[in-house]
């Protein structure tokens, strides 16, 4: 599970251009269990911070929603899940990373009802003397968000990814491919963004290459919606 505290500074360079840089402090709990004992983890801090650029594509007209493009990128600077010893629980991937997403929204006033496609690439890192590669990830998620007043919105989402295998020096590692889904409850203000996420379904423990232990949780790929 996590929970956040987002701060997504937003600044409008055209009418239908946006930027974003999205700085999220946030509470990380895993409850792992296997054959041999059961495994706790938590972490508090920073997230991975992303930042980038929305545009407007094509407005709502009718039935046709609002199409909005996004590009953007995310610095590990979160806690990462590498390393001897490293808390299984994270808050970041220890990887940098790009994006690009397509987002439909429609709205019924008060709700608004969205949902979205998207493509997220990690460059290379060295960890333990070897160079890592994460898998390609392609990611969707759908929800709806209810207008309380002008300033205080709530909205939940189920976001959910397939990321392919992870590379080690080159070579592919089986079974670290993942497929996370998780559902995600916000309150989102004019200023901040306070949201909890429960993963539905939990990733693969058997992910232990030698010294290294390519232990591999990580939301931070999700970011267009992410969550866990």
């Amino acid at each position: 599970m996590l929970l956040a505290l987002h701060s997504p500074n937003q600044f409008d360079t055209a009418d239908e251009v946006q930027g974003f840089v999205d700085i999220a402090f946030g509470y990380a709990h895993i409850e792992r269990a296997d054959r041999e004992e059961d495994d706790f983890a938590h972490v508090f801090g920073v997230a991975d911070v992303a930042a980038g650029m929305s545009m407007l594509l094509k407005r709502e007209k009718g039935n046709s929603p609002d199409l909005i493009g996004t590009l953007g990128f995310s610095v590990p600077t979160g806690d990462n899940p590498f390393g001897v010893g490293a808390n299984d629980a994270s808050l970041g991937t220890g990887f940098w990373g790009i994006s690009a997403n397509l987002n439909a929204v429609k709205s019924y006033d008060p709700v608004v009802l969205f949902g979205g496609v998207g493509y997220s690439h990690f460059f290379n890192q060295e960890f333990f003397g070897n160079d890592y590669q994460l898998g390609e990830s392609f990611f969707y998620s759908f929800g709806m968000g209810v207008a309380i007043n002008d300033d205080i919105t709530l909205s939940t989402a189920l976001v959910g990814a397939y990321q392919l295998d992870t590379k080690v020096d080159g070579i592919r590692v089986p079974r670290t491919s993942t497929e996370p889904i998780s559902l995600r409850l916000a309150i989102t203000g004019t200023i901040v963004q306070v949201s909890c996420c429960r993963a539905l379904r939990p990733l693969r423990t058997d992910r232990r290459r030698g010294r290294g232990q390519l232990r591999h949780h990580h939301h931070s790929s999700l970011r267009p919606g992410s969550c866990c």
